[in-house]
């Protein structure tokens, strides 16, 4: 089967589920995996402030990142 990818306003997909029976909906949900998240302490966090210092313009800063 061919797959295609196509983009939709959050509420064109909202009635589209709307509409679809809470049975099936159970179904699709069934076979999604799950995402396990770790939480960690937010004093953890305060370890990687300055671990890297790029310049003061965050976009600019991401963009050479993710370059």
């Amino acid at each position: 089967m061919k797959e295609i990818t196509i983009r939709l306003p959050i509420q064109v997909i909202k009635e589209i589920l709307r509409r679809v029976p809470r049975e099936e909906l159970k179904k699709l949900q069934a076979g999604v995996p799950s995402r396990k998240v770790k939480s960690v302490p937010a004093g953890a966090l305060l370890k990687l402030d300055g671990i890297t210092s790029i310049g003061g313009d965050a976009i600019e800063d991401a963009e050479k990142i993710w370059e």
